[in-house]
């Protein structure tokens, strides 16, 4: 198997998000102060917070993840793959 540079990957990445990202929700001090009450909450370290309230401030029906640990976040739906 031959492993393409990095650049061509980060190329494909780019071309696959630019068909399924349809918003991108700012860090906005609403996302902030919402993830900080998740920290408060639940523990969550700060990146994991900062996706929730995203999702959260962002109006999203269902966060997936690979961390079950953040399905304990009742402020929305949250679904370990």
């Amino acid at each position: 198997m031959h492993k393409s540079r990095p650049s061509v990957r980060a190329g494909r990445l780019d071309d696959y998000f630019a068909d399924v990202i349809t918003e991108i929700i700012p860090l906005s001090r609403a996302v902030m102060d919402q993830a900080t009450l998740l920290r408060a909450r639940y523990g969550f370290k700060t990146p994991d917070a900062i996706h929730l309230a995203a999702a959260i401030v962002g109006g999203c029906d269902l966060l997936l993840t690979n961390d079950h640990r953040l399905d304990r976040c009742t402020e929305i739906a949250v679904e370990a793959i």
